[in-house]
């Protein structure tokens, strides 16, 4: 494997089940903080530390190694400094996007936490609603994400479905679906990962472009791509469904 560091100590990317350290923590405590060098299929492989690069320390949770800031003494020849020089140089494409449309428009809308009650106007304005043909009219079933002024991110399984039904139109700055002043968007094109398995739901992803560009505001605009390694933590699951009996918000 090729060579890595995780929470400052040196290590080799491995699959995870070749990994002492990660094997450990996820039979005590069923997760791990290492750091997250790719897949080799559905297999994770992870950057495992060598033993002796740092004594290990007994307070870490996750039984792995602490995290240790070592910045003042890490040499500009480090690869980590150096691929942080490099991304804080030169941005990725939807990092620089993200920080535009962030300083162009300010949600004024007050947030707060889902759990069952009803989101804010423009509390999440990234949300779309995918509508369905049928033969009693247009359905929505599912959603999805609008990450750029053309294109949204979804489930596979909202296209490749049982019902064998493909969205057509999109529907955009709403909370509710029957609200009189929506957004709406026909369906373009969809591409649908390649890898996805109707059965284990891996690889489950597509794409929906839409006919026209959106129209952004301070109720609609795309939500950032998340381009670390690292899983995100403090997730927020955002969508429509019940909130009462009967009624579809």
């Amino acid at each position: 494997g090729s060579d890595c560091k995780t929470s400052g100590v040196s290590g080799k990317c491995k699959l995870i089940t070749n990994c002492p350290q990660a094997l450990d923590a996820l039979k005590r405590i069923r997760t791990h903080n290492l750091k997250r060098c790719g897949f080799e299929g559905f297999t994770e492989i992870v950057c495992c530390p060598i033993v002796n690069a740092r004594e290990p320390s007994t307070d870490n949770l996750n039984g792995v190694f602490t995290d240790i800031d070592d910045d003042e003494n890490r040499s500009t020849n480090d690869p980590d400094t150096v691929q942080q020089n490099r991304f804080t140089t030169t941005k990725r494409k939807c990092e620089q996007v993200c920080e535009e449309l962030s300083n162009e428009i300010k949600s004024k809308v007050d947030f707060h936490i889902i759990g069952g009650v009803d989101a804010e106007v423009g509390e999440f304005p990234h949300m779309a609603a995918l509508g369905y043909e049928t033969d009693e009219g247009l359905g929505w079933d599912c959603s999805a994400s609008v990450i750029s002024n053309r294109y949204l991110l979804t489930a596979a399984h909202c296209i490749l479905n049982i019902k064998r039904l493909v969205p057509t139109k999109v529907r955009l700055g709403v909370t509710k679906l029957n609200e009189t002043d929506p957004q709406d968007y026909a369906i373009n094109n969809i591409t649908v990962n390649s890898g996805y398995n109707t059965s284990t739901k891996h690889h489950d992803i597509a794409l929906i472009k839409v006919d026209k560009e959106i129209k952004f505001s301070d109720r609609v605009y795309p939500a950032c791509l998340y381009f670390d390694n690292d899983d995100p933590q403090g997730l927020i699951v955002t969508g429509w469904g019940k909130t009462t009996i009967g009624m579809l918000k």
